[in-house]
């Protein structure tokens, strides 16, 4: 089982990646599961499933923890999973942890850990997913957090703007504290040479270690239309880099 995460600043196009990912990696027979921790839920609509259609970790969170005080703290993962996540056309499970669910509810923390405690209890039963990938959160905070402890790969998608960049640099180093075991970093919407060039001496990484998402009109109308990449023929050029990625995910890039 591998578990990864998907970091960045907010607007980069990591749902976009994570969602096709997914879908990619289960037409190849993965088992995956998918936890979408950005309090905007986008990335269920993404995948094809109105976010309306699934219960959130955070709406029922007080419910949860009920249950667990009545079970002395011990978690029934399989009916929490169960209950709050939908299954998309190609296999792909998704579980929704939800935003505030009210003004003055507090912040998102309590849900953030019952996200943390559904992924670490399947560290145990290895068998029942071949991929566990959480959607994270904008910006650096979640692995301040410590939800991406012991994962073993950060996918980190910037773009070859400023903002971006300096998310980037503050993700990267948050991953080497946490020990997670390989980096992946995604330069998406690259319109050539020079963004890989201004993204390689901006974060002093080598270009050969950048994986590049080429601009693609085609990810725009997905995103206008509601509907996958993966659906739109004939196959868009944004698509063929993400197959690349996903096979450097399984230790088959060059």
């Amino acid at each position: 089982m591998m578990r990864v995460i998907a970091t960045g600043k907010g607007g980069v196009g990591k749902t976009t990646l994570v969602s096709a990912l997914c879908t990619l990696l289960a037409r190849d027979g993965y088992k995956v599961l998918v936890f979408d921790t950005d309090p905007s839920m986008n990335l269920a609509m993404t995948l094809g499933i109105p976010f309306a259609d699934i219960a959130t970790l955070a709406e029922d969170k007080v419910e949860i923890g009920t249950k667990m005080e009545d079970h002395d703290f011990e978690i029934d993962v399989d009916g929490v999973i169960e209950e709050h996540s939908a299954v998309t056309a190609d296999n792909v499970r998704v579980v929704l942890m939800g935003t505030i669910p009210s003004g003055g509810a507090g912040c998102l923390c309590s849900s953030i850990s019952l996200v943390k405690v559904l992924v670490e209890s399947f560290v145990l039963r290895p068998w029942e997913y071949d991929f566990i990938i959480v959607d994270s959160q904008a910006g650096p905070e979640i692995l301040g957090r410590g939800l991406a402890t012991r994962f073993e790969c950060n996918l980190v998608v910037t773009e070859a703007m400023p903002k971006a960049m300096e998310v980037t640099r503050q993700v990267i180093n948050l991953s080497k504290d946490l020990d997670i075991r390989k980096t992946i970093l995604v330069l998406n919407k690259c319109e050539g040479e020079a963004d890989l060039n201004r993204v390689s001496n901006e974060l002093k990484v080598g270009p050969d270690c950048i994986k590049t998402i080429r601009n693609d009109d085609a990810v725009r109308e997905a995103d206008r239309l509601s509907i996958p990449i993966l659906s739109i023929e004939p196959c868009p050029e944004a698509v063929t880099d993400i197959m690349r990625i996903k096979e450097e995910l399984l230790g088959k890039g060059s």
